[in-house]
């Protein structure tokens, strides 16, 4: 680093928080931590006045908002990034989508030995500043972590917390991981669409960008096997007998396994090669069962077809929610989810029951990401550094951390 700790002047700046995920997650720091306590912290952005407004907003529920600090930058300014960066420990990014707004600030964050988080589910970008900057990000000693909100942490740490268990149980690694959505209320955030029209553009004439997008094994490090050849991330319908349930396909799944997959090959290289992983919805039993997964990957193959063409993304895109909406406190209050994980090798199994008591892709995702950048910012992390993901990154440390933002992790031994 460039310089040390205490000479940072805040321990967080919230990158974005003009936006809708952005301002929830200000606020729900300003909820657990207040201001000019433990925690010094800032928001960030461009135009001074919506952040004014942003702040004049956290306000009503804590008059010292007011005192927040305000930092000014462009997002495609490197040396404000740069100045910015070397003011704080951790700079958490609610700003996409991240191949068009993020690259810079990642950069900055390496140069100036500052970690970082974010809410990206954008794979190809992911594996684009893995090739940039891995390397630098372990020379410099700061963790670079994507995807901390329901993109992909449910995931990540329930399948790390899986094989932990079933490694005590049995003395090995599972043979397979599979995440089971059981049970989820709420939408996508105006961001999230927004990113995947992005990635969607983006990727039209790239075969570079196309490969990172639809490859499951995209996100390995460079020198790890790749797992067996059949694995795909977007399944099609069928009945797992072990579930005794129809299943078909999770529209985060490509996002979420190949993270997962990068978090096996970090931290247990000998069984990558071996390993499936893969992410389904489970739809029922019986005919009503067979329906609603055949209506399920139906629905993701005409959403997925419009969204690869100009005409279907013109078409959907006025559908869809825009940057800087979201739904109302109850609504978001209303929502939940469950997935459940389950590692399963031989007769043996262990099963991740992953809850959260909000909508997932606003309160939830909003509470993920806070709690990551608190982690970073304030955990003794004895951990490897380098663009890597947040089991590998913050592990046990986040696990505990996440039941202040109402997600649990509850192993259930099958």
């Amino acid at each position: 680093m460039d310089s040390s700790a205490a000479e940072r002047t805040y321990d967080i700046v919230l990158w974005g928080a003009t936006g809708f995920t952005g301002r929830l997650v200000a606020e729900y720091l300003l909820r657990h931590e207040g201001v000019g306590r433990r925690l010094r912290w800032a928001v960030g952005g461009r135009n001074q006045q919506k952040l004014e407004s942003v702040r004049e907003g956290l306000a009503q529920l804590d008059p010292a908002a007011r005192q927040l600090p305000i930092e000014l930058a462009d997002a495609k300014d490197p040396a404000a990034l740069q100045l910015l960066a070397a003011k704080t420990r951790v700079m958490c990014s609610t700003v996409g989508p991240y191949a068009r707004y993020g690259s810079e600030l990642v950069a900055a964050c390496v140069a100036r030995g500052t970690h970082y988080c974010d809410l990206t589910g954008e794979a190809p970008w992911m594996a684009e500043m893995i090739a940039q900057h891995h390397a630098a990000a372990q020379a410099s000693g700061v963790r670079i972590v994507h995807a901390c909100g329901f993109d992909s942490l449910p995931s990540d740490l329930g399948s790390l917390l899986a094989h932990r268990q079933f490694q005590a149980k049995t003395g090995e690694m599972p043979a397979t991981t599979t995440l089971y959505v059981r049970s989820s209320k709420g939408g996508f955030s105006g961001g999230t669409v927004a990113s995947m029209l992005a990635m969607m553009e983006d990727q039209r004439g790239n075969p570079a960008l196309r490969k990172a997008l639809w490859d499951p094994y995209s996100l390995l490090p460079r020198d790890a096997a790749r797992g067996p050849k059949d694995v795909r991330d977007v399944v099609k319908v069928q009945f797992d007998p072990q579930e005794q349930s129809w299943v078909g396909p999770f529209v985060m799944a490509p996002t979420n396994a190949k993270v997962v997959r990068r978090t096996i090959a970090l931290l247990e290289p000998t069984a990558n090669a071996q390993h499936r992983y893969t992410e389904v919805v489970r739809c029922g039993k019986g005919p009503k069962g067979w329906l609603a997964a055949q209506g399920l990957q139906a629905g993701t193959a005409a959403m997925v077809g419009a969204l690869m063409t100009p005409v279907g993304r013109a078409i959907l895109e006025p559908l869809l929610p825009q940057p800087g909406e979201g739904p109302s406190a109850e609504v978001r209050n209303a929502g939940r989810f469950r997935c459940d994980v389950v590692a399963r090798g031989g007769s043996q199994s262990v099963r991740v029951a992953v809850r959260g008591n909000l909508d997932p892709g606003y309160g939830a995702t909003s509470g993920m990401l806070a709690e990551a950048a608190l982690c970073l910012a304030q955990d003794d992390l004895q951990t490897p550094c380098g663009v890597i993901t947040p089991a590998v990154a913050m592990g046990d440390a986040l696990l505990a951390r996440l039941g202040r933002a109402g997600v649990t992790f509850e192993t259930i031994e099958s």
